[in-house]
């Protein structure tokens, strides 16, 4: 076998359809009782920031080099770090100038950008955003659903003020399920108007993914019951909407991302299969779903309803992004990957993302474990007599950069 495979996955433009670039900024502006608990960027060596393998942490002594100019010896250094924090805080004051940056060393051709991003990316020629539905879910009293958790309190509080900001932009009060809707549907109106690329929902790190169908009909009742605090009726109400929003998508040509990944201990909340239902309504097969962090760690369920259309394949992508990056190891990855790649009927549903929020350190680090990995798949493919060269180089150009452009009209 020769070095062309590997050379081709390190040379491929990467497009990173999932990131958040500013994603600590976003909030400074925020309440601090409306912040997201993990949004913090502040410089960190590697054996700081959480990478349990050896060969990630060297991806991050590069990247910290190669965005940063930061040496290993100074890195390791315990009388340089005050230093390297200063520099490393600076370097955010020029925001636009620090993600060319990180975006030239990671080799990354364009980013979709969530919409949890600070205002230096607008209009950013190798940026296209991503919107957050959630604040449409959650308008009324949340308490019955933060009692037990920081980190998901953290998110509907923010959810709330974005909320609070699209109201008082618009003008709007919240006087009943008509006036809302017709808010939430002139946002995305708007969003698909100006180009933005998708719609995504982290709501499973707060609630369970799985909802039940609510006639329309019932909308303006569950308002009202939900607006006087009965959290059943929210709850449907919260069902009517996700599902509302879902259809609108397809309808408006806008991609739908949909966090599934093991969060804390919610693990009834975020297995992919709850949305086996949901995509196969009436009004919903014309929407696109893509499953980001690969349903970590139970992989194979992104792959059972991506090729749960059978003989008509359905609108179902999944990614390799966020913990499936950050929690695994090139090796492991690799044999995950390799058991999506070894199904042909995936091939053209497979995304790169960083999904890394905090810095520019991650997305350089998610950038280079997922090359290892793709190498790792598609070179033991090779080797056992499954593919040829050229036919993996074509996967991997599809994987990490075509899939991409296809998927989202780029």
């Amino acid at each position: 076998m020769s070095d062309r495979l590997k050379q081709a996955i390190s040379a491929t433009p990467l497009i990173d359809h999932r990131a958040f670039p500013g994603w600590a900024g976003f909030f400074e502006d925020f309440p601090p009782e409306k912040r997201v608990l993990t949004a913090i960027d502040t410089y960190r060596s590697p054996a700081e920031a959480g990478y349990a393998f050896p060969g990630t942490r060297t991806f991050c002594y590069d990247a910290l080099e190669a965005i940063y100019g930061f040496t290993r010896a100074d890195i390791d250094d315990p009388a340089q770090k005050e230093r390297l924090a200063r520099e490393y805080a600076r370097r955010k004051t020029d925001f636009r100038a620090l993600l060319e940056s990180a975006l030239d060393a990671s080799g990354i051709e364009l980013m979709m950008a969530n919409s949890f991003h600070c205002p230096d990316i607008k209009n950013h020629p190798r940026i296209r955003l991503i919107g957050s539905a959630d604040p449409f879910i959650f308008p009324f009293d949340n308490t019955y659903l933060s009692m037990d958790s920081p980190l998901a309190s953290s998110y509907l509080a923010a959810f709330e003020h974005m909320l609070h900001i699209h109201l008082v932009k618009r003008r709007v009060k919240l006087l009943n399920y008509e006036t809302y809707t017709a808010m939430t549907d002139d946002i995305l109106d708007g969003w698909a108007r100006t180009g933005v690329a998708g719609v995504e929902f982290l709501l499973s790190l707060v609630r369970t993914a799985k909802t039940e169908e609510v006639p329309e009909s019932e909308g303006p009742a569950l308002f009202e019951k939900a607006r006087r605090g009965d959290w059943q009726s929210y709850r449907r109400f919260q069902n009517l909407m996700i599902r509302r929003i879902f259809r609108q998508c397809g309808a408006l040509n806008l991609v739908v991302q949909w966090r599934c990944s093991l969060s804390e201990s919610r693990i009834g909340h975020f297995d992919c299969l709850h949305l086996a239902e949901m995509i196969s309504a009436s009004g919903a097969d014309q929407t696109c779903l893509v499953i980001t962090e690969g349903n970590w760690p139970a992989e194979d369920h992104a792959q059972l309803l991506a090729l749960g259309g059978g003989l008509l394949p359905n609108r179902v992508y999944f990614d390799f992004s966020g913990r499936m990056l950050t929690d695994s190891h090139p090796q492991t990855l690799g044999a995950t990957l390799r058991r999506w790649l070894e199904k042909p009927a995936l091939w053209d549903k497979i995304l790169y993302g960083s999904g890394y929020r905090n810095g520019k350190i991650g997305m350089y680090v998610a950038a280079r474990t997922a090359r290892e990995a793709l190498w790792i798949a598609l070179s033991g493919m090779i080797r056992d007599g499954i593919l040829d060269e050229e036919t993996a180089i074509s996967l991997a150009g599809r994987i990490l950069r075509d899939n991409a452009r296809k998927l989202y009209r780029l």
